[in-house]
């Protein structure tokens, strides 16, 4: 008999109802499971309350009207710290962000980015790590800097599984056939050569470009910027 595969469970917090909706369906389409839905924080707040059976993952929107997506998040992280939040919003004003990231988001998402980059984004939160689209990172980098998340040269030798970021089952089968532990072991092997590995994908490189940015050791690659651009 097969493994039953783990299904996430979510809970998508947003006041459009046809963005809501159609992102649930969506989401379900691809095999996530969708508690409840709702229009604003209190609602969501209610439900959490009455569910038989709680969310792994909130999805919430930042500008909602009865209780906006501040008070949402930090409400749910008082509640229970065992969900884990991802911010959802076109909203990349800087100082929004950073109540964000204060209130205690695990990540966050802009609007109109790419499905796969949502699933993606999922994913990366639901085993662990943090995910932030690109129109945000530098915001983000600048903020775990204040917050005394600037790495030293010795932390940047500790083993990969000591970061807070967590990578696919593709990407870590491709790091231990190359034999990559540490973050040493990854900088003696060029990116632009990661390509020329077997089972390097698309969806591969944007996870380790991710890392990269996350960590803040971009200036330990050669042509990082350039290496990133480049098409896979």
């Amino acid at each position: 008999m097969s493994e039953e595969k783990n299904v996430i469970r979510l809970a998508m917090v947003d006041d459009h109802d046809l963005l809501r909706n159609g992102v649930c369906q969506f989401l379900e389409s691809y095999g996530f499971e969708t508690i409840f839905d709702a229009e604003n924080g209190q609602v969501a707040l209610q439900r959490l309350e009455t569910a038989s059976v709680l969310p792994q993952i909130c999805i919430v929107d930042v500008n909602m009207p009865v209780m906006d997506g501040f008070e949402t998040v930090r409400h749910i992280r008082e509640r229970y710290p065992g969900i884990k939040i991802l911010a959802f919003s076109v909203n990349d004003d800087r100082k929004d962000v950073l109540k964000m990231l204060e209130n205690g988001t695990d990540g966050y998402i802009l609007k109109g980015a790419d499905p796969d980059e949502l699933k993606n984004a999922i994913n990366i939160i639901y085993n662990g790590g943090k995910y932030f689209s690109a129109g945000i990172l530098t915001i983000v980098e600048d903020y775990f800097q204040e917050q005394g998340a600037a790495k030293n040269p010795e932390i940047l030798k500790k083993k990969l599984v000591d970061s807070a970021f967590t990578f696919s089952i593709r990407l870590s089968n491709l790091l231990d056939l190359l034999e990559v532990h540490t973050i040493e072991d990854m900088v003696a092997i060029p990116l632009k050569n990661f390509e020329k590995f077997r089972g390097f994908k698309k969806m591969c490189k944007m996870e380790l470009v991710a890392f990269i940015e996350f960590e803040g050791i971009e200036e330990l690659f050669d042509d990082f910027d350039k290496w990133k651009q480049s098409s896979v």
